[in-house]
């Protein structure tokens, strides 16, 4: 009883018409010659149209639009203070107070969106915003990103590795620039090692807490600083 498996009707009856569509394709020969090879190694079944269950997702990375500023803003402040008195491994909710940002500012950010400059994308699945990213081109010629947010209730799915990858693309291929660069809470070892994963490493610059966005983007607890980090190769 300790590992009772537990469905809807839904998805239950989903696991019934697979396995009856399935069951023909292995009657008469053993897997082993049934299944082929694609191209990056994973088995497969000789081509045949498969059913769609009707409790299938698709996560979409898309552009967000002024009418999403709402949800996008709950979203972010969700993952960096926490969400239904939970702290997400990502939050920071104990080193800083109040909203990572504010509806008006992410209805600017939005509005002020320009396709050689600015960019914010959100991952969306059945009409449902899980998380957010900006990136912004510099004069430098890198690419900034931030604002990077996942539905803490969603982490863990590698929802934040899709955002990432679709925000270095556009950098890379929309506006040819070949390093990333983010601002990491110098104390957030955990997250670092995330992002290290990825090809980020401290160049050795510390930032201070920026004194205009106090109370904009959340009120210090302790003094905070952040590292800058680089991913030379996007």
């Amino acid at each position: 009883h300790d590992h009772t498996f537990m469905a809807d009707a839904s998805t239950y009856l989903c696991l019934i018409f697979l396995v009856a569509h399935l069951k023909p394709m292995v009657s008469q020969r053993s897997i082993s010659s049934t299944m082929r090879i694609n191209s990056i190694g994973i088995p497969r079944w000789p081509q045949r149209r498969m059913p769609v269950c009707a409790t299938a997702r698709t996560t979409q990375i898309i552009p967000a639009t002024v009418r999403m500023a709402s949800n996008v803003t709950q979203v972010v402040n969700w993952a960096y203070r926490g969400k239904g008195g939970s702290t997400p491994w990502t939050g920071e909710a104990h080193l800083l107070e109040g909203v990572r940002i504010k509806e008006k500012a992410m209805v600017e950010l939005l509005r002020n969106q320009d396709p050689d400059r600015s960019l914010v994308l959100v991952a969306v699945e059945d009409g449902r915003i899980l998380g957010s990213i900006h990136a912004e081109k510099r004069e430098d010629n890198r690419a900034e990103f931030g604002l990077f947010a996942v539905d803490p209730s969603l982490q863990s799915r590698g929802l934040g590795g899709m955002l990432l990858d679709a925000a270095e693309a556009h950098a890379r291929d929309s506006w040819e620039v070949d390093e990333g660069v983010m601002y990491l809470l110098e104390m957030r070892e955990d997250l670092y090692r995330w992002y290290e994963k990825r090809g980020y490493r401290r160049t050795g610059v510390k930032v201070p807490f920026p004194e205009d966005q106090i109370g904009a983007i959340g009120i210090p607890l302790v003094e905070l600083r952040f590292d800058e980090l680089i991913n030379p190769a996007l």
